[in-house]
């Protein structure tokens, strides 16, 4: 994509896996779910940390120019807060849109692969509670009547694709990986990311 259209990401974006990088006589579907294109895309998460570049950009405005005007102080930190609120904003928009989006692809991949109606399917997902790669199981399970194996049942299945690295800066924001790390230590939501 281009970086027009994706000025408002500091973080790599979740790729799809290439079909030449996939295994033969296996499931696209499952191949691609373990991969994690069907993943949170984190981008509401990500917002965060635009709170902390604003913050670390007025300190080091301050740092650079002691004793600065509070005139001054207030018209950088007011451009700076605008620019801050402009990618939040289109970064929580795309988050909701992706996450629809998303859901709706997999209910559409799941009931294509297994032969069953797309309300079944989207009912199940409402209701399941467990990971992506465990639903994926528990539906076909659901298509082919047997009961829903567990999810230490579903650990044991060999994975076919390592899940791609999620959550990592661009080289250009790589300055600001101190203060994903603060954030992450304050939230670690559902702890997807691997900093301690």
């Amino acid at each position: 994509m281009s970086t027009q259209f994706t000025w408002w990401r500091r973080f790599y974006s979740t790729q799809k896996l290439d079909p030449k990088e996939m295994y033969k006589g296996a499931s696209k579907l499952l191949q691609r779910i373990e991969a994690g294109e069907f993943e949170h895309d984190g981008l509401w998460q990500q917002s965060y940390l635009e709170d902390a570049i604003l913050d670390y950009t007025m300190n080091e405005f301050v740092e650079k120019n002691p004793g600065v005007s509070q005139d001054l102080y207030e018209k950088v930190y007011i451009d700076n807060r605008k620019k801050k609120s402009k990618r939040v904003n289109v970064m929580r928009e795309n988050h909701l849109k992706n996450e629809i989006n998303m859901l709706y692809n997999l209910k559409n991949e799941l009931a294509k692969e297994f032969g069953i109606e797309d309300d079944i399917v989207w009912n199940f997902i409402e209701e399941f509670d467990g990971t992506t790669r465990e639903l994926y199981f528990a539906v076909k399970d659901l298509a082919n009547g047997k009961p829903i194996r567990s999810a230490e049942v579903t650990a044991q299945i060999p994975r076919l694709i390592n899940q791609q690295p999620r959550h990592i800066l661009k080289r250009a924001n790589l300055k600001y990986l101190p203060l994903w790390r603060k954030i992450i230590l304050k939230y670690n939501w559902h702890f997807a990311y691997p900093y301690e």
